[in-house]
């Protein structure tokens, strides 16, 4: 493969070196920006797995990286792809992705570049191989839209109704992969004392609900207000296939109502690796602030969960929902209690680009849709000349050098 260096015109230029196979940049200004151009045929065969080893310390971040070019025949390029960043026991970066055939592309385009720091890094090992791509990932998600009955008055009558609209969703809906229920679904608009509302996990609902996840062989999520080691939150449970708990996720954004009844905030958002993809919580409140679902993404979050006692204004509903999904690259479902001021209950289920593509607003009912988490969906005129992945550009161009990213806690066990 033959490269060519590239820089644009800044006060400090960076110094190109080729060392055998290594391809090298030094910046000697955090303002400069240096790139090797190399171009390889498209390997025979659906697909394609590209790698690239550097000597760039995850340190680095964004600033290190390699962006995948794919050229038609015509010459144009169809879509240009960030190598996603794989942290080696070395503590060094080495860039993967995996990429199906597309449209008429005969050739990529390499692009390793650093910039905006000052030091040096090397690109080496430039790998393209043929690859079968992998089957599609569909996930059939439902959402349920569990809300106020006059009738029920204890939180028994109301995980029985949960359990009538379980017994539907078994019948109507072929092997569904998981079911979300609302916001501290046992008890809320029941009116109890705070103390009433308090159990454990497990305990008394993630019992419940562990016996249906057997039942119809899905993971189920709920909303609860849980007490551990004396202290209370309001938390997220997910029960897997067999209905063990096998994730627990405590709201981190609090309402001043929540703060008064002593709930504390959780401090992370945790991603738990189900059998059909990625997913993670956010809490009603949570959904008001965008850093929660940026911290989903940044874990690898491919599917929000959000249960939601309700937005008030249907103007954050209207467009914040499917924004939330839009702007990550991350499918969502959200599962409300109340009605906004224009009287609206909608359940909701969007895809990765923040289309909706499943709802309700049957009180008692739930919306069912099949997600397909594996899809590279790229849209037009991103920060790309062609097409680009928002899931990986919205990344991948992030400032992580300004917003780090902490620690992931590990998910809850039983």
């Amino acid at each position: 493969m033959d490269w060519k260096s590239y820089a644009p015109e800044v006060k400090v230029a960076p110094v190109f070196a080729r060392e055998g196979e290594k391809l090298c940049i030094e910046l000697k200004d955090w303002r400069a920006f240096g790139m090797w151009e190399g171009e390889i045929p498209f390997p025979d065969g659906p697909g394609c797995a590209i790698r690239v080893d550097s000597d760039a310390p995850a340190a680095l971040g964004n600033k290190a990286g390699v962006l995948a070019c794919f050229r038609q025949g015509s010459g144009k390029f169809f879509s240009e792809d960030y190598l996603e960043p794989v942290e080696n026991p070395d503590g060094t970066l080495s860039f993967y992705g995996e990429y199906e055939r597309d449209e008429d592309v005969r050739t990529i385009v390499l692009k390793p570049h650093f910039k905006w720091a000052e030091g040096r890094v090397c690109f080496f090992n430039v790998s393209v191989t043929p690859f079968r791509p992998r089957p599609d990932r569909i996930a059939r998600i439902v959402t349920t839209c569990l809300s106020y009955v006059p009738e029920e008055k204890t939180p028994a009558q109301r995980l029985e109704r949960a359990g009538r609209l379980l017994e539907r969703i078994g019948r109507e809906v072929e092997k569904p992969d998981l079911i979300l229920f609302t916001e501290i679904m046992p008890v809320i608009g029941l009116g109890l004392p705070i103390t009433e509302q308090l159990e454990t996990i497990p305990g008394p609902t993630t019992n419940f609900l562990s016996d249906w996840a057997k039942r119809l062989n899905c993971h189920i999520a709920a909303g609860i207000r849980s007490i551990c080691d004396g202290v209370r939150h309001n938390s997220a449970a997910l029960l897997g296939r067999d209905g063990t708990v096998v994730g627990v996720y405590h709201k981190v954004n609090l309402t001043w109502g929540e703060s008064a009844d002593g709930i504390i905030p959780g401090n992370t958002h945790p991603v738990f690796d189900l059998d059909f993809g990625k997913v993670g919580f956010s809490i009603c409140w949570d959904n008001w602030f965008g850093e929660n679902a940026r911290m989903l993404r940044l874990n690898g979050c491919e599917l929000m969960l959000v249960p939601i006692a309700g937005d008030g204004i249907p103007e954050h509903r209207e467009c914040i929902w499917g924004g939330r999904a839009s702007e990550q690259g991350m499918a969502a479902a959200f599962s409300p209690f109340c009605p906004s001021y224009d009287g609206l209950l909608t359940a909701r289920i969007f895809n990765n680009q923040g289309t909706l593509v499943a709802s309700t607003s049957e009180n008692g009912g739930y919306a069912a849709a099949d997600l397909n988490l594996s899809r590279r969906i790229r849209t037009r005129h991103l920060s790309v000349a062609s097409r680009g992945e928002g899931r990986s550009l919205y990344v991948r161009e992030r400032r992580d050098d300004l917003y780090p990213v902490p620690a992931c806690e590990e998910p809850f066990r039983k």
